[in-house]
């Protein structure tokens, strides 16, 4: 029992209460019930089809959702559709049912059952419901069974018979049903209008004796009447009549009968002579038998011929000792024998093979005929004994020649036939190739079953076909084609066709007999070998072929052309021939040994006609028979003159290039070692000042001093950090980060800044954790930047940051938005803000500082990270920065407590930098020595080198735990040499060296740890900077 499509459609779609086990089960069932069911919007949109459905169109669910209704039905049905959805619109809760053709992916066509309509509980109808039968068989049933039926009253109206049939009803009446037009010349009587009547009250004479008894017992016991004869007499027909009743089904015979009213007024006369009679009896060419009583009494001269023996020999003996003891299909012979002569006795025509025996006990195959006679008042059969023995061997030899010839159709490549000589070349026979040439069955081309061979025939060649077999045909000539067709794929192969006609003793001609071969892929291969000519002849290249002894067979255009021979004066030539003096012996020799073996490609010189020598690239390869033999060499060749001087403008471009960006390097690298060495005493003393001055006006001056060093810093690193990233130069460090316990660790960096301007700081977070993958370095650089930035530019209210999670396209992302009161962004300026130095204020009057860089490398940075940064932003009221990751899933619910336990534990550690031993500062710049002294105050004692010699001096006569290493020593040393020479320095192998330096471009930092130093940290350096490092190091 089928569930009702409709119910399952409106329980899935309307979200009707059910349990998730049973939306389950609804769902399985909608997507695997055996129709199509699909919605349609309102624009005729599909927008939902079961699985099931789009199988059986073709497609995946994926491609038939959002594509228009019209492109599942033939074009013709699409008006159809139209007014089938415009009755339902206009009749809520009715339905619209028709039988449609409905339009496969692969362009297929086939019947369906249709049924449209809508959901009559809604107020709003949004949507179209479509269940769909395919009934493409009972529509094939119904068409064959209309052919079956009209072949079949084809075959009565052909059959020279006279035919009633009848059909048994209810009432155990036989009405005729059908008849055909040689009963009613037979009779005399139009029977068609006595078609749906009763037997007895058309033909009454047939109550006499029962026959109509007789007919019905045909349909209670299967066994037909076969040769019956009818004495036939009513008020309107008179005659005698042979005939046969058969079972067409459970409830309908056919009567099949000849009218022999002559026929049987000639025997009766034939009877009636005896000399007649024993003249043809005698004179037959078959043997004749007489039995009586079961005992021969009877024969003819033949008889006696075909079994070997005298008359006495034969008489008063059964039929059957004339036979072996047992038949060919294993039954008894005297058994079997009775049973004919019994059934012959009835009246019933006996005709059959049978195996008999000679007196000289020889063996023959013989066709038996028994008919009951009667002469005068007694009843004999009559046995017609034809030796067929020769018959069967010719049958037998023509049926090994036909297995034979079968056999050898089947195994070649292509299709015989035999047709008519009609437009449609109907074919009377075809072999089993024709499946594997044209994807039809022998039965489908046969007598145009499914589609006539001339339908396969590529409407552009078909006009040729038949007008060269027509002209063969009149000529008496075979003919032979080549033409294309179309296979049951839609594929198209060309064919090779090869026939003749068959004519009669008039001329005429009775068939056409051949063989058709697929020779598609000789035709593309001759193709292939014209294009490969052609192109060969055409291409811009120098194209040369010479045979396997070097000599010149084939030039192409341009090998002329730039060699500047013709095609007369080069073939035959040696390759040698346009080789330049200056190649290398060994590689000439190298290249005809390459490609005998398969190939060679490089650079060589030649030389023109005119004895001008130029470069070119060539490739050679090996031309090979289908056995695989050598047969010539292929050279492709292009003159690369103008090449070779492009790339040496390439090359000196490039080197001058790289000269630029050193020169570029080495400015940046001075720039910035030039402002970061004396920022660090600018920023040092400044910071101490700040903290030691008491007078609070001056405290404001060392104030001012470290905001202006640091803005002038920050300047500096915005400018560095997008030279890293323009030269490719940052290394990402990807680590899980929970964006909620970053924002609260991070976001109090911020608190001073902020209360400076009376703005308020808030963090929302979503209720679970969101963890990202991320370098954590630059996520802070990220936040930094938007941070400083929403408080620059909001002069009261508040700056947020938000964390949320969300879904799009099926995959999770994490946000975190920083979002202000500020003074906004007008529209037209906020493409500007992520170029770099543009600001939406520039010129002289820019109301905010700043180098325009930093959204630049924010921007940047995300995009590093396969991140997203979205800006909303109203001018007046605020603006909003969205970054965007993608999600994921934590690895470890307690990680913020292991970042909480790490914090706390450096929180700890600081205070054992009082048990440090000393440390060795190794630098030239005698500010940086004394802000690392004050900065390291009761903290450590500190020694001071102000060279490299110096500094491995006191490493060697000292005991030193860490090393603060500058770089830049001026004359003498460099500090990634200290470096070396102390870890040579027993004792130091594993002493941590801290490169302090002023250089931080792109790859600098790399550069001194590869070389030596453990640690790093660039100048400008705060406090801060330097108590964090070295309790890393503890």
């Amino acid at each position: 029992m089928q569930s009702d499509p409709k119910k399952i459609n409106n329980s899935l779609s309307n979200g009707i209460n059910i349990s998730t086990e049973d939306k389950i089960k609804y769902k399985l069932l909608y997507e695997n019930y055996p129709l199509i069911l699909f919605t349609v919007s309102l624009d005729k949109k599909i927008i939902s089809i079961n699985k099931n459905g789009a199988s059986e169109l073709g497609y995946e669910v994926d491609e038939l959702i959002g594509s228009d209704i019209s492109d599942i039905y033939i074009l013709t049905e699409r008006e159809r559709i139209e007014r089938q959805i415009q009755y339902v619109l206009l009749n809520p809760g009715k339905q619209s049912s028709h039988e449609m053709i409905m339009l496969r992916k692969n362009g297929q066509s086939f019947w369906v059952r249709e049924t449209i309509y809508t959901t009559a509980d809604t107020e709003i109808i949004t949507e179209i419901n479509f269940v769909c039968d395919n009934i493409t068989y009972q529509k094939n049933a119904e068409e064959n069974a209309k052919k079956l039926a009209q072949s079949l009253q084809n075959m009565l109206d052909a059959s020279p018979l006279g035919v009633l049939v009848y059909r048994m009803d209810e009432n155990d009446d036989l009405i005729l049903i059908s008849t055909n037009q040689s009963a009613v010349n037979k009779l005399k009587i139009d029977v068609y209008k006595l078609i749906s009547k009763k037997i007895q009250d058309i033909f009454p004479g047939l109550l006499k004796d029962n026959f109509i008894g007789k007919f019905k017992s045909v349909l209670k016991t299967g066994k037909s009447l076969l040769n019956m004869q009818l004495n036939y007499e009513d008020n309107y027909l008179k005659g005698v009549f042979e005939f046969s009743v058969m079972q067409l089904t459970s409830n309908t015979i056919a009567v099949f009968f000849n009218d022999i009213t002559e026929k049987y007024k000639a025997t009766e006369a034939l009877v009636q002579s005896e000399i007649k009679y024993k003249t043809l009896f005698e004179s037959a060419n078959d043997a004749i038998i007489l039995v009586f009583n079961g005992v021969i009494v009877d024969c003819n001269q033949k008889t006696l011929e075909l079994f070997r023996c005298t008359k006495e020999m034969f008489k008063d003996i059964p039929p059957y000792d004339l036979s072996p003891e047992y038949q060919s299909d294993g039954s008894l012979s005297s058994l079997k024998g009775k049973k004919k002569i019994d059934d012959a006795l009835s009246g019933q025509l006996q005709f059959f093979e049978w195996t008999h025996k000679r007196f000289d006990d020889s063996i023959f195959i013989a066709e038996i005929s028994l008919n009951r006679i009667q002469l005068g008042n007694l009843v004999f059969v009559q046995a017609i004994v034809r030796d067929i023995t020769e018959r069967k061997n010719s049958e037998r030899i023509i049926s090994e020649q036909k297995r034979e010839l079968a056999t050898l159709m089947s195994n070649l490549p292509g299709m015989a036939y035999r047709c008519k000589n009609n437009i449609n070349w109907t074919m009377e026979f075809v072999s089993e190739g024709c499946y594997q040439l044209t994807g039809y069955r022998q039965d489908e081309l046969i007598n145009d079953k499914q589609i006539s061979y001339a339908s396969l025939i590529h409407k552009n060649d078909q006009l040729l076909v038949y007008e060269i077999i027509q002209n063969a045909v009149a000529n008496h000539e075979p003919f032979t084609l080549l033409y294309r067709i179309i296979t049951w794929q839609g594929l198209e192969k060309w064919v090779w066709e090869k026939g003749r006609a068959i004519y009669n003793d008039f001329g005429n001609v009775v068939c056409l007999e051949g063989f058709i071969t697929d020779i598609t892929e000789r035709k593309l291969s001759e193709e292939k070998v014209n294009i490969l000519a052609q192109t060969l002849k055409n291409v811009s290249e120098c194209v040369c072929i010479t045979n396997i002894r070097d000599k010149i067979i084939f030039v192409n255009k341009s090998f002329s052309r730039v060699y500047g021979y013709s095609q007369t004066e080069i073939i035959g030539k040696p390759i040698s021939f346009i080789r330049s003096m200056n190649n290398d012996p060994a590689v000439v020799k190298e290249i005809h040994l390459q490609t005998l073996a398969g190939g060679w490609t490089g650079e060589l010189m030649n030389k023109r006609k005119n004895g001008e020598e130029f470069p070119i690239y060539l490739s050679t390869s090996l031309i090979t028979d289908d056995s695989g033999k050598p047969i010539a060499l292929a050279a492709v060749s292009m003159d690369i003159t103008e090449a070779k001087m492009r790339q040496k403008e390439l090359t000196d471009a490039k080197e001058k290039a790289e000269q630029v960006s050193r020169i570029k390097s080495n400015f940046f690298t001075n720039v910035s070692h030039e402002l970061r060495s004396p920022l660090v005493g600018i920023l040092g003393f400044a910071e101490i000042l700040r903290n030691e001055i008491k007078n609070p006006a001056h405290a404001d001056m060392a104030e001012t001093i470290l905001l202006g060093g640091k803005r002038l810093l920050e300047t500096l690193n915005n400018v560095l950090d997008l030279s890293r990233i323009e030269t490719d130069k940052i290394k990402i460090n990807y680590t899980e980060i929970n964006l909620a316990g970053f924002v609260n660790e991070n976001i109090k960096l911020f608190t001073a800044l902020a209360d400076k301007k009376d703005l308020k700081l808030h963090v929302k977070k979503s209720k679970s954790d969101v963890y990202i993958l991320a370098d954590e370095h630059l996520l802070f650089q990220i936040f930094n930047n938007l941070m400083t930035n929403a408080i620059k530019y909001t002069q009261s209210g508040s700056v947020t940051a938000e964390i949320k999670s969300f879904k799009k396209n099926d995959l999770r992302y994490a946000s975190l938005s920083i979002t202000d009161t500020g003074i906004g962004i007008r529209d037209e300026n906020q493409k500007i803000i992520f170029e770099a130095f543009r600001q939406v204020s520039e010129g002289l009057n820019r109301q905010f500082e700043g180098t325009g860089l930093g959204l630049t490398i924010t921007k940047k940075l995300v995009e590093m990270m396969s991140g997203e940064i979205i800006l909303k932003s109203k001018f007046g009221s605020g603006s909003s920065f969205q970054v965007i990751f993608p999600l994921q899933s934590a690895k470890s619910k307690d990680k913020e407590q292991k970042e909480k336990r790490k914090s706390d534990k450096k929180t700890e550690e600081t205070g054992s930098l009082n048990n440090l031993n000393k440390i060795l500062m190794v630098d030239d710049d005698s500010a940086s020595r004394d802000i690392a002294k004050l900065f390291l105050k009761n903290i450590c004692e500190m020694d001071f080198a102000l060279s490299g010699q110096e500094a491995i001096t006191m490493a060697s006569i000292n005991d030193y735990k860490l090393i603060l290493l500058d770089i830049n020593l001026g004359i003498g040393l460099s500090g990634i040499e200290v470096a070396q020479k102390i870890k040579s320095i027993k004792g130091y192998e594993k002493i941590p060296i801290v490169a302090l330096t002023a250089f931080a471009l792109p790859g600098e930092k790399e550069e001194f740890l590869n070389a030596g130093c453990t640690h790093y940290l660039s100048k400008p350096f705060s406090r801060t900077d330097l108590i964090d490092l070295l309790n890393d190091l503890i």
